[in-house]
């Protein structure tokens, strides 16, 4: 069995220790190499004769920010998220073969297969308004499936999380609009939803399929967040190139309508909500988001976001212009 060198490779032994479950699954093991671009979770790929896992592994501190600590049980979150998502949605999200709490370990099956993550093709400027409407339709599919349904991930019916993820993507920046704006989501019903649709958690695979995956931020919250926060990113991966935004936004915001109906989304917090991702995009210096911007750019898009957030209601043209 071959380890490549690099960050993470301390973990050989543990690894090691659970040779047998890898066997089990992929064959003989041929290789096993660190994934890199993982922040919080330190991520391998084990191939083997018959095909490729993944393994994560949740330590004291963040793996790419070694400063900032972390609580290894809170893996728990994701194991108990993936058995639910994938449960419902197979061919979505990976299939969870083993998790080893002692070792704050999951073990899950290949979600991308031979394709490409939705990052990469964003940047790349292959992004259609067709996989844009497929992938909204997908998120309202989801959505919609867990809409009736009281379920939570952590023991306090994820009201804690709940909160504290609101401030931390929204809150820290003391915007009258933002704080409105969580205030009115207190009041608004909350369901299961995903939480990090970060472009670089999700896939698309060598059918066209899309996958999502990296399940931890998974939560009983307001279905907006997850879809202003895709919105956000999508307008961000698109900086200098409003037309195609704004296509892509419209297509992405039909898919989801037409499976989960537009009856939960207000029009006012959806704006609010992209907005305020993109202000957590570029203003957060302690956990960056890398895009193809200056420190500068970015600086100015926040401030234009500011005054766009005190028009209340924005046109959804100026939202992905950065334009008053």
């Amino acid at each position: 069995m071959k380890f490549s060198q690099g960050k993470g490779s301390q973990d050989i032994s543990l690894l090691n220790r659970h040779m047998d479950i890898f066997e089990e699954k992929v064959g003989k093991v041929t290789g096993i190499s660190v994934v890199p671009g993982g922040l919080v979770n330190h991520v391998y790929r084990v191939g083997g004769e018959q095909g490729t896992i993944y393994v994560k592994v949740r330590k004291t501190e963040f793996s790419a920010l070694p400063h900032l600590r972390i609580n290894p049980a809170d893996i728990r979150d994701e194991s108990v998220a993936l058995d639910i998502l994938s449960s419902a949605f197979p061919e979505v999200f990976p299939r969870q073969f083993a998790f080893y709490p002692e070792d704050s370990m999951i073990v899950m099956s290949n979600a991308i297969g031979a394709g490409s993550r939705l990052d990469e093709v964003l940047r790349n400027r292959e992004f259609s308004d067709t996989d844009a409407a497929k992938l909204g339709a997908l998120i309202g599919k989801i959505h919609a499936r867990f809409k009736d349904m009281d379920i939570s991930i952590r023991e306090d019916g994820d009201l804690e999380y709940y909160t504290r993820n609101l401030e931390y993507r929204l809150g820290y920046h003391r915007n009258p609009e933002l704080d409105s704006l969580i205030s009115r989501l207190g009041t608004e019903p909350r369901q299961l939803i995903l939480g990090d649709l970060s472009p670089k958690n999700i896939g698309i695979d060598e059918n066209g399929e899309f996958t999502i995956w990296d399940l931890e931020i998974a939560h009983k919250g307001n279905t907006v967040f997850d879809l202003g926060f895709l919105a956000a990113h999508i307008i961000l991966h698109n900086i200098g190139n409003s037309g195609s935004a704004t296509k892509l936004i419209n297509a992405l915001f039909e898919g989801y309508y037409s499976t989960a109906g537009r009856k939960d989304i207000n029009e006012i917090d959806l704006k609010q909500m992209t907005l305020g991702i993109i202000l957590f995009r570029t203003r957060n210096n302690v956990i960056p988001y890398t895009l193809d911007v200056s420190v500068e750019d970015r600086h100015q898009i926040s401030e234009t976001v500011s005054l766009l957030l005190s028009q209340r209601d924005p046109l959804w043209l100026d939202v992905v212009r950065y334009k008053i």
